[in-house]
């Protein structure tokens, strides 16, 4: 055998190890992107590998308007399992990742208040579109670990970011004001403060749930069991949840859960809470500091204005803002649904004695 047939021999062996072999160690990650293999900027398209899907939404997490494009790749064979109201459960091996990006339009960042469905593409056509960060969510033997990657100048690369960035730059809101954001890619560290669960240890996906996502298109892909006794669940029609409450959820719900950073609030907000103190409902603060914003209880019924709830969602002082983390500009139509969720809410709060907490 010469030499070249040599080389070509292993180059070809390299090949198909690369191919057929395991995935990259989410503790020893890769510095690139593409090398997850999962997707792959090709022209202008970020182009789904074999194997991986997208997935939409349909009450979407606010991040300073950007859109996103979510993907999930599970080994062969396996499937992720519905959960009740909850996030799903995913097997080991299973690779989630959402790429924030934002149109662009007349060389500006154009936001827009309806969320990007991207059920069934195979690529996300990037022509006109400025990508930002890609974060991965990996399910370990051990648990989930989060990578968060940034694209390149050229936009053709991601790579390993774990210490995180702060990004400065324009965008023009649905409204059509420019406003500057001061948009924080989080560290690996940071992921942890939205994504963690306090009781059962380690961090999770916060999305993919029965009542937020099209099951249909999940069905239609053997991707997910589904357990023939939540089948008539409301949980499984969003039809059936108010806005506001799955606004909230996806928003503030992952914290402000039996689980979540928020506990010590006393402050719940799934979409399966049913006691108006534990939602907030003529609830004095317990925690707050100085975000009460003057204001006494968390919501008021009838007074959007006088709720700390609306107060904190609609400052972008960091001291007071919520969530504390993910955005710099204020959602003014999530604002807008919250405030008009209170303001049908019949009765008021009672005169609260002096030195009384609920």
């Amino acid at each position: 055998m010469s030499c070249r047939q040599a080389w070509l021999y292993i180059g070809c062996a390299l090949v198909t190890a690369a191919c057929a072999g395991s995935p990259p160690d989410p503790d020893n990650p890769p510095q690139r992107l593409s090398d997850w293999g999962v997707l792959h900027q090709d022209g202008n398209a970020l182009t789904l590998a074999a194997g991986t899907f997208a997935y939409s939404l349909r009450t979407p997490l606010f991040s300073d308007y950007a859109e996103k494009l979510r993907t999930v790749s599970m080994p062969e064979g396996t499937r992720a399992a519905w959960a009740g109201d909850a996030v799903f459960e995913f097997p080991v091996g299973t690779i989630i990742s959402k790429t924030f990006f934002y149109s662009i339009k007349d060389g500006q960042r154009v936001a827009r208040d309806t969320p990007y469905m991207a059920d069934g593409i195979k690529a996300l056509n990037t022509e006109s579109a400025w990508l930002v960060e890609t974060r991965l969510l990996v399910r370990a033997a051990s648990g989930w670990i989060a990578l968060p990657y940034v694209w390149n100048d050229a936009q053709d690369e991601a790579y390993l970011n774990i210490t995180g960035e702060l990004m400065r730059f324009d965008v023009r809101t649905p409204d059509g004001v420019v406003q500057p954001a001061n948009y924080l890619i989080p560290s690996r560290n940071q992921c942890a403060s939205c994504h963690a669960r306090r009781n059962s240890g380690g961090i999770h996906p916060i999305g993919p749930k029965a009542w937020n996502v099209d099951l249909a298109h999940w069905r239609g892909l053997g991707r997910l069991v589904i357990d023939s006794a939540m089948t008539d669940s409301p949980m499984t029609d969003d039809r059936e949840l108010p806005h506001a409450r799955r606004y909230l959820d996806v928003n503030c719900a992952h914290c402000h859960s039996d689980e979540g950073a928020g506990d010590t609030s006393g402050l719940f907000l799934g979409v399966s809470e049913t006691d108006p103190i534990r939602l907030g409902v003529c609830k004095r603060t317990i925690a707050a500091g100085q975000g009460t914003g003057g204001h006494t209880y968390g919501i008021v019924p009838g007074n959007a204005s006088a709720s700390i709830l609306i107060y904190r969602m609609n400052t972008g002082n960091p001291a007071e803002m919520m969530p504390e983390i993910g955005r710099s500009l204020v959602h003014s139509a999530g604002v807008s649904l919250i405030s008009e969720w209170i303001s049908d809410m019949p009765d008021q709060c009672a005169p609260a004695s002096s030195g009384s907490s609920l």
